[in-house]
């Protein structure tokens, strides 16, 4: 399978005194049970299934939705949040039932005030492409104070080679002794996942501020959730990166106008194969794909992973699958079954627009 080809939103009258103690013993009686029921049958659920924390976020944006205040809130719709919890669990037990299917996790996230749903996250996984997207983060980042910083151009001559992962070779590739802008190996690097316009990137920036990348990895929280598989390759979980497609949408790291640039230009993305193909085309998903053929480091064989924002009118949520095993079509086929199962199920009862 060549990963990077395209595939096909007046008062109440007040009661008798006697009536009022009545319904306070039942209202005692009923929390009681619920709290207590709570305990007994909330095992099975993720964390915040219940109760979490409402957001109100500014608007004006596409892409972002910045977060202004945080305060308490039960969840509406529960028995919504049980149902995927439990479908995502029955559909994970489906999957590995294919050998060629050794391990996977996934993170789920409604971006309006939660529920998160996680599922297997103790798993490491390679970080591989997943990682230029702090690396898009520092270059914007950087251009935050430097505003000609995405129109400097650089030459490419020839100094890099990537040929060890055939099947992710972008569809386009830099062209010796040409000159591009920032923009635009920023362009190939996310929208085609090309590694020559990464490394340049990478190269550039390192010179102009030797600590930033270093900084936006601690700053975003993956730097000390990382684990080194080797020398050229680190791990994570899927819980740990997926947080940095919430920093974006909240706009907490980068600014207003270039988180937004940020996910509109993840937006852009041409791996369709993943969490994008059971979507509408006419809904907007932000997304990353990262692959490794890891096969001969054992226990790790080929990995494929695509973590991002679907944006569900009205409800856009974050999605974050993690897949490793023997066979690249059965891992993107795994990760499109479980983000048909989310999209199933949110929209069984809607009609969405485009974004």
């Amino acid at each position: 399978m060549k990963l990077l080809s395209r595939t096909p939103t007046r008062p109440p009258t007040r009661p008798p005194a006697r009536l009022m103690i009545a319904g306070i013993i039942l209202l005692m009686i009923s929390s009681s049970l619920s709290l207590a029921g709570g305990f007994i049958f909330g095992r099975d659920l993720a964390r915040h299934s219940f109760v979490d924390s409402q957001e109100i976020r500014e608007t004006g944006y596409k892409f972002i939705s910045p977060l202004l205040e945080c305060e308490s809130y039960f969840e509406e719709n529960p028995s919504l949040t049980t149902e995927i919890n439990e479908a995502l669990i029955k559909k994970i037990e489906q999957l590995k039932q294919d050998p060629k299917l050794e391990n996977i996790g996934v993170y789920y996230r409604d971006l309006n005030n939660g529920p998160i749903l996680n599922l297997h996250n103790d798993i490491k996984f390679a970080v591989a492409s997943l990682f230029k997207v702090p690396l898009l983060m520092s270059a914007y980042k950087y251009a935050q104070t430097h505003p000609d910083f995405l129109t400097n151009t650089i030459t490419y001559k020839g100094q890099y080679d990537h040929t060890r992962d055939p099947e992710a070779t972008p569809e386009q590739t830099l062209m010796t002794n040409t000159t591009y802008t920032i923009n635009e190996l920023l362009q190939r690097m996310i929208v085609h996942s090309d590694n020559i316009s990464k490394d340049m990137l990478k190269d550039v920036l390192a010179k102009l501020d030797p600590e930033l990348h270093s900084s936006t990895l601690k700053t975003i929280g993956l730097l000390d959730n990382l684990q080194n598989i080797n020398l050229n390759e680190s791990a994570i979980s899927v819980k740990d990166y997926a947080t940095v497609f919430r920093i974006l949408y909240n706009a907490s790291y980068l600014n207003h106008d270039m988180s937004e640039k940020a996910l509109s230009l993840l937006s852009q993305t041409n791996f369709e194969a993943g969490i994008a193909h059971p979507i509408p085309q006419q809904i907007a998903v932000a997304h990353k794909f990262g692959y490794r053929n890891l096969a001969n480091n054992a226990n790790n064989g080929q990995q494929l992973h695509d973590c991002g924002i679907v944006y569900l009118p009205k409800s856009p949520y974050l999605l974050c699958v993690m897949t490793r095993g023997q066979d690249l079509d059965t891992l993107s086929k795994a990760i499109q079954d479980i983000s048909q199962v989310i999209w199933q199920l949110l929209t069984q009862s809607s009609s969405p627009t485009a974004i």
